[in-house]
């Protein structure tokens, strides 16, 4: 390239050429260094990474080797202490053995025997015949404190005699159970049907204690009423009625339960129109009196469902309507709603002859009782009596208590299924 510079002139193609050349390999050269150049930094990094972990593994196997150096010290002392414990108890136990030669070889017997012992005719113990005596008693103390406990926290009445001496109150009669043969009938049919079975006869029992209890006349007007819902007056009072009207009396039952009515459906009549809508204005009293055919008696259901049943029961119309259907009828029966429940049965207590009151067996708690009663006889009431309601007789009779149901469980001759 020199020799051309000197040859030929600055614009010659060759000449140009050959700088253009030289140019190129200048690039290439300066190329190349720079790769070589990064490819030693590359490895100078890789070459400190390589040493910085090298360090750390070397300072960890310095650790480890400092812990297996205490680590033998320890095993050093441990046997040596070892070591001493076993020669000690080497020798404890040479001494023992030597100790207990000693004590054998100075013992001596401390008794000796005088007289063979005789066998006893008779145990000293147990005391069967004490023992027997104490658990005798202990029974006998525990069944009669178990039997206190029971009966005190018996709630329910489980005679008649126990209602005469709580209430101060005339039992009536019980109303058994239905017997299994008749228990898928309806309690007033059986009483229709068949006066001559246990239910029947309960039921006329009942009746006639009603019809003796007046002492110049026979009441006319019985208001059915209980404490609490489900204690079967519904079915008392159709039973009464059905049973009168089966013997020759005009009987009608009158569903004054204005809130929960249950006549019309023991019966499987409508309720749309009766005793409400009657008192209300809204039906004439043909219109609201219904017969059942197969047992004769008459009936008023409660009806539609009004704002205010409580005034229209203690209303003028409804004691007009008594005084109506008195001049028709020889046995009127009001089934009215419990007591505890509401109040509608209070405005009526006054405006019939009899308050006949409804007990479930075993069930209704005798504070209920006690607290409906109460409110019958503080309002003037003529209470005619109560009724034990739904008797289980073939428990009652285990009890040992003596109702009627008993006398009908014990002479099952007398009566028809």
């Amino acid at each position: 390239l020199a020799e051309l510079n000197t040859q030929l002139r600055g614009g010659h193609p060759r000449l140009a050429l050959k700088q253009n050349e030289l140019k190129d390999l200048q690039s290439n050269i300066a190329l190349e260094v720079t790769k070589i150049v990064t490819n030693l930094k590359n490895e100078l990094e890789i070459a400190r990474v390589r040493e910085n972990n090298l360090k750390s593994e070397l300072a960890n196997l310095d650790k480890e080797g400092d812990k297996q150096n205490a680590a033998a010290v320890t095993l050093r002392a441990l046997q040596t202490e070892a070591d001493a414990n076993k020669q000690l108890y080497e020798t404890i136990i040479a001494r023992f053995k030597e100790t207990d030669v000693v004590s054998d070889q100075a013992k001596q017997a401390d008794a000796k025997i005088i007289s063979r012992a005789t066998v006893p005719g008779l145990p000293f113990y147990p005391r069967k015949g004490m023992m027997i005596a104490v658990a005798l008693f202990f029974s006998a103390a525990l069944g009669i404190a178990l039997a206190i406990i029971l009966d005190f926290l018996d709630s329910g009445f489980r005679s008649t005699q126990q209602i005469e001496d709580a209430l101060g109150l005339p039992a009536v009669g019980t109303l058994p159970l239905l017997s299994r043969v008749d228990r898928d009938q309806k309690p007033h049919d059986v009483a229709a049907r068949k006066p001559n079975s246990i239910f029947g006869e309960a039921v006329r029992s009942i009746r006639t204690a009603l019809m003796l209890s007046g002492v110049d006349k026979s009441p006319k007007t019985i208001l059915v009423t209980s404490s609490v819902s489900g204690e079967g007056k519904t079915s008392l009072s159709l039973s009464l009625t059905s049973l009168a009207a089966r013997t020759g009396q005009r009987a009608i039952i009158l569903d004054c339960d204005l809130r929960r009515a249950s006549v019309h459906k023991t019966l499987g009549v409508s309720n749309e129109v009766g005793l409400s809508n009657y008192l209300s204005g809204q039906a004439d009293l043909g219109e609201v009196i219904g017969i059942e055919q197969s047992t004769g008696l008459h009936f008023i259901p409660a009806g539609g469902r009004v704002p205010h049943p409580t005034d229209l029961l203690g209303s003028k119309k409804m004691y007009a309507l008594l005084e109506t259907l008195g001049d028709s009828y020889d046995m009127i029966l009001l089934d009215t709603p419990p007591l505890l429940a509401v109040s509608d049965a209070l405005v009526l207590v006054r405006t019939v002859d009899r308050v006949l009151f409804v007990v479930r067996w075993e069930k209704t708690r005798r504070d209920f009782v006690g607290a409906a009663v109460k409110q019958v006889v503080d309002a003037g009431a003529n209470v005619g009596g109560v009724v034990l309601s739904q008797v289980d007789m073939k428990k009652q009779s285990r009890y040992g208590y003596g109702t009627t149901n008993t006398y009908y469980y014990d002479n099952p001759k007398y009566f028809t299924e």
